[in-house]
């Protein structure tokens, strides 16, 4: 398991905040911070308060302060702070603390994400059954802000695709803010077989797979 988010800028916390885990990391927990970068980083450089692995700028830039299997305080009980990963997004004015998350701090945030989730080992889902991206107050009682953070973004979206077809998830390109596949069609087909929100680029022909390879990136998921 890789321990540090090589596009993070390295900007470490108090020593005496974090404890080396007990158990796998198998969750993350995006917070809200109340107000800006600064103002919540004299929270973290206290030491008797809180503590968290990462903070998102509203440009999107990304700052660790603890390893990834480092346990910090940021979500109440022990065992959550050992499984689940914070994750402090900068935060809009008091008079405005459910301020949406900028588009630079959503590209950012879901690249994280699917990075912290291939070091656990576990899967991104809002599904109760298996949950593993959490808002601070569904696994501890806080005042910590809610509403911000557009979960849609954070799931590679469904595609519906039919015979002789498949398909691999490349990833989330933060430069383009797009989620992007690779289609492998076995045969041709007449229209749009893909849906709107779509656009396709055709990569060619080979003759030794007999398959039609396309690149496509999608703009936003769908239901269906």
């Amino acid at each position: 398991m890789e321990l540090f988010y090589a596009p993070a800028i390295q900007r470490p916390g108090p020593e005496g905040k974090f404890w080396p885990a007990e158990n796998a990391v198998n969750g993350i927990i995006c917070h809200s911070m109340q107000g800006s970068l600064m103002g919540a980083w004299t929270v973290l450089d206290n030491p008797n308060a809180a503590s968290w692995q990462f903070s998102i700028a509203k440009d999107g830039v990304v700052y660790q302060h603890y390893p990834l299997n480092a346990s910090c305080w940021h979500s109440g009980a022990k065992a959550n702070n050992e499984r689940l990963v914070g994750i402090e997004h900068e935060g809009g004015p008091p008079s405005n603390l459910s301020e949406p998350f900028t588009e630079a701090q959503v590209a950012s945030s879901v690249a994280l994400s699917q990075w912290i989730a291939e070091q656990g080992g576990f899967t991104l889902s809002r599904n109760p059954a298996g949950q593993t991206l959490f808002e601070h107050r569904e696994v501890h009682n806080t005042l910590c802000p809610s509403g911000r953070v557009p979960w849609e973004r954070y799931f590679p979206p469904a595609i519906p695709v039919g015979p002789n077809v498949a398909f691999s998830y490349r990833g989330w390109n933060a430069l383009t803010g797009k989620f992007e596949y690779q289609l492998d069609i076995a045969q041709h087909w007449d229209g749009e077989p893909i849906g709107p929100n779509v656009g396709t680029e055709y990569e060619g022909y080979d003759p030794q797979t007999y398959i039609h390879r396309y690149r496509f990136e999608v703009l936003k998921t769908w239901e269906g």
